[in-house]
């Protein structure tokens, strides 16, 4: 938002966990990235196609994974309620979960509503560790699903806010979330 920059953006996912993420950057170009369950990859604006790994790939991989927002509690090691606190100005719970991993997601729900308001998780990217911060706001039902419409993305370098303007389920192919042939050229032979 700081940047004034208003990107239209498209996120197709694929059970249990193919994924592509597209959006216009305006006279940037056109970023994509994408996992095919075994490889994230990435094409930015000027920049070659990559494969994504460490961290970064990672990433990509917990983005693709269609069932990530039902919190399957077999995925992690703990889930504890830890307190009542205030997130955003709204009372919530504040819930830490623990995966394998050691990697701790913070998720706060709404005293009032029960829906989340809002996650916390520190994340490792190519500058490092830094904490990043989503606030969920303006749920609707779409499909017959309560959804955020208003996603607030914070991070140390900058703010974005991503409007979700419809959410189709069930229209998704295979074929739309394939890897493109220049990231799939990357892949090594077996």
């Amino acid at each position: 938002t700081a940047m004034g920059l208003e990107a239209p953006l498209e996120i197709l996912k694929v059970k249990p966990n193919r994924y592509l993420f597209r959006a216009q950057l305006g006279p940037m170009g056109e970023l994509l990235s994408g996992y095919d369950g075994e490889h994230a990859w990435a094409i930015q604006p000027g920049m070659a196609p990559t494969l994504v790994t460490g961290a970064e790939g990672k990433l990509i991989a917990d983005q693709a994974d269609f069932y990530a927002d039902l919190h399957d509690l077999a995925r992690f090691d703990k889930v504890e309620t830890v307190d009542q606190t205030t997130f955003e100005g709204r009372p919530t719970y504040r819930v830490r979960m623990t995966r394998p991993t050691g990697e701790i997601l913070t998720e706060y729900f709404d005293a009032e509503t029960g829906l989340s308001a809002g996650v916390s998780a520190s994340v490792t990217g190519p500058m490092g560790a830094m904490e990043l911060v989503s606030v969920f706001q303006g749920y609707q039902r779409f499909g017959g699903v309560l959804r955020p419409t208003r996603t607030i993305q914070r991070n140390p370098q900058f703010e974005t806010l991503l409007t979700i303007s419809s959410i189709e389920f069930d229209g998704v192919s295979e074929e739309a979330v394939a890897m493109p042939v220049a990231v799939r050229a990357l892949i090594p032979p077996r």
